[in-house]
């Protein structure tokens, strides 16, 4: 029985609000994308001259806007702003950006905290206050991330006693890591297209949404290499609780982050504080990846699996050529006898 006239202009009216609905959804997308290029491209500060000593094709540091990346420990937000200006120009939906002041305290602490906030919020990025990196609030928790950044962290507890200065900065990092481990993406792979039928019988038509593939979280710690921080022993603290797992280091080189200020917790205070990134400059810092441990584990089984595999094959090419050589060796001394 054919279905009544009213039932299938009913049907073809939600399929075309559906669809216009979409397509005004991405001109909004497309636009608001330039617009936050436009902005970067007005904003942005431009990046000193990089040294001679600098390799000119290093890699780039790895962030995109399909990233959902937690910042903690922020301390002006230049940070934040930069990764938006040079990262994240399609728009920052998935940065949530955090600090431990509150935000009085900081906006007093760092005269230029406020306006970089407020370019973060307007590239639709998320701003926290009062966050503590060992115990984020249900905001920060209810998300997963594909990285977590925490750059140059510090007590800022004015401890003299190097000892003691070590054991609370250790007790931070453990803290840290003991909560962002968590709240790290596990892989999923859809086969990149996963299909929702999102079926309703009163406009019959399904939806296809492409979720891509999450990657396994990381988590990024940036450091100065010199004392005292090189006796934090980051990487022994990881290994000694058993959860995570060292997937690399590489230089951290500020120049990376136009407009990124480094401030130190108690603020920026003239005659003592820094400017131009020296302070950082001068302590070859790195940044430290990490991962959990069972993915640690699974690469480096498939790296072993692949290196047996490619012994197998030239092996098995070698093999190959001595029967080639041995069969026409033979075939020469079956000639001769002829003769």
């Amino acid at each position: 029985m054919a279905k009544p006239k009213k039932a299938k202009l009913t049907k073809s009216l939600n399929k075309f609000l559906y669809k216009s609905e979409r397509r005004k959804i991405q001109e909004f997308k497309t636009k608001k994308q330039q617009e936050n290029i436009e902005r970067a491209k007005k904003n942005r500060t431009n990046p000193k001259k990089q040294s001679s000593s600098v390799l000119p094709n290093r890699l780039r540091p790895q962030y995109s806007p399909k990233d959902k990346i937690l910042l903690v420990g922020e301390g002006n937000f230049s940070f934040a702003r930069s990764l938006c200006e040079n990262y994240l120009q399609e728009g920052a939906e998935n940065l949530v950006a955090t600090c431990f002041d509150a935000e009085d305290v900081l906006y007093e602490k760092y005269d230029e905290a406020k306006d970089n906030v407020e370019f973060v919020q307007s590239f639709g990025g998320t701003v926290l206050f009062g966050v503590d990196a060992t115990n984020p609030p249900k905001e920060v928790k209810k998300n997963k991330y594909t990285k977590i950044v925490f750059n140059f962290p510090h007590v800022g507890a004015g401890i003299k006693d190097q000892d003691r200065n070590v054991i609370a900065n250790q007790k931070l990092l453990n803290g840290f890591f003991d909560a962002a481990e968590p709240l790290l993406t596990k892989s999923f792979n859809n086969n990149e297209i996963q299909s929702n039928i999102l079926k309703d019988k009163k406009d019959g038509y399904a939806e296809s949404q492409e979720v891509g593939i999450v990657p396994d979280g990381e988590i990024h710690v940036t450091l100065k290499t010199c004392k005292p921080y090189n006796l934090w022993a980051v990487k022994s603290l990881v290994k000694a609780k058993g959860v995570l797992a060292v997937r690399g280091t590489a230089p951290f080189y500020a120049d990376d982050f136009p407009g990124y200020e480094h401030r130190r917790t108690l603020g920026f205070k003239e005659g003592l504080s820094k400017g131009a990134n020296a302070e950082i400059l001068s302590s070859e810092p790195k940044r430290y990846i990490f991962v959990r441990k069972e993915v640690m584990d699974e690469e480096n089984e498939k790296s072993i699996k692949g290196s047996q595999k490619r012994k197998a094959e030239n092996l098995k090419a070698q093999m190959g050529k001595k029967t080639k050589r041995k069969k026409t060796e033979q075939t020469l001394s079956d000639d001769n006898d002829d003769e």
